[in-house]
């Protein structure tokens, strides 16, 4: 807490320190809390031995971020996003922690230039959602496994409102120590077609060894409506000749239903499949690390959002679902929590 603290304050002073040295145009500074706490209970079915695992439940806290964004200048902007929690793992940096702190450079409307730790950019809604917004289980075997926070730099061109193309260059997020040479190339397109639908296409290549490519492509869809809208989510993952094409896939799909102003109904669904290489295939010789070998889930649920707070400076959302799966033991989820959200400063320079 003492190294947060420091942070913080380093940062304020940061921000005060540029604005002495050149004349910039209303720099914001926004911090923010975002927190979620659940209430889950787990039942089982029988496993392929005919036991029934005991059932599991309790309270548990899921997050509690701090979320700072700011203008150092005109052209230039920063966003930082760190977890507050207490981690005993002498093994485990205090930047882990962090989910993002990157610089942006937007010299003109149509190039961004970015350098820091960032999410790595693949395709589809799912992938796109905040985790505080996910419901696991209710998620993507992919999605519950991906490492999606690393280091790079990447360059955006916006060529038109609701159009922006951009290429990634970070860590690969299989890597597990410094230093260790992998990388992964993304390129993405974050796109609007006409009224209702928008989409978030990426093609990826992932060093999961040196010199060893996985590769992905991914098509996030979205169809919007007065009353609601759908995502349809597919990624097709490539691991290279000794793979077989289309053999190693995600599909999820999701339906929001606004009821009211305040109320979102849902349902979603998805399979996740890898029969590209043998489920006893040695972990040195896998090319996909987060759908594995074998693995062959679908998993379903359902749920409700409701919102008894709204305004500029606070949200709260209370929201309840159950999801369920074709893994072995058969597991249903029951879930009721809430999410917060707090503004406790804003702040902006008047003009000189």
């Amino acid at each position: 807490m003492k190294r947060l603290q420091t942070l913080l304050i380093l940062m304020w002073g940061l921000c005060l320190g540029c604005d002495a040295q050149e004349e910039t145009r209303d720099p914001l500074v926004s911090v923010n809390f975002d927190a979620r706490f659940d209430a889950q209970r787990q039942t089982y079915g029988k496993d392929e031995a005919g036991v029934r695992p005991e059932t599991k439940g309790g309270f548990e806290g899921r997050y509690i971020k701090l979320v700072l964004n700011g203008a150092i200048s005109d052209k230039f902007r920063y966003t930082f996003r760190h977890r507050l929690y207490r981690n005993n793992d002498e093994s485990k940096k205090f930047f882990n922690a962090t989910d993002w702190l990157y610089l942006t450079y937007q010299p003109t409307d149509n190039w961004a230039f970015v350098a820091g730790k960032q999410v790595v950019m693949i395709g589809t809604m799912e992938y796109d959602y905040a985790p505080i917004d996910v419901y696991d289980p209710m998620s993507s075997d992919f999605w519950n496994h991906i490492d999606c926070y690393q280091l790079g730099v990447a360059a955006a061109y916006m060529p038109a409102s609701g159009q922006k193309l951009c290429f990634q260059v970070t860590n690969s997020p299989t890597s597990r120590q410094s230093l260790e040479d992998i990388y992964a190339y993304n390129l993405i397109w974050y796109g609007s077609i006409g009224k209702h639908w928008s989409t978030i296409y990426s093609a990826n290549m992932i060093e999961v060894r040196k010199d060893h490519y996985i590769h992905y492509l991914a098509l996030g869809n979205k169809l919007k409506w007065n009353w609601g809208d759908i995502d349809l989510d597919f990624m097709n993952r490539y691991g290279g000749k000794h793979c077989g094409f289309f053999e190693d896939l995600t599909f999820s799909s999701k339906v929001n239903c606004h009821a009211t102003s305040r109320l979102n109904v849902f349902v979603k669904g998805g399979y996740d499949v890898n029969h590209a290489q043998r489920s006893d295939t040695p972990e040195a010789e896998r090319t996909d690390t987060y759908v594995l070998p074998g693995v062959e889930r679908a998993f379903w649920g359902a749920g409700l959002e409701y919102f008894p707070l709204v305004s500029d400076h606070q949200k709260v959302r209370v929201h309840a679902f159950w999801s369920g799966s074709n893994e072995k033991p058969r597991c249903n989820t029951f879930n009721v929590g809430i999410r917060w959200q707090m503004n406790v400063l804003n702040w902006r320079q008047s003009k000189n």
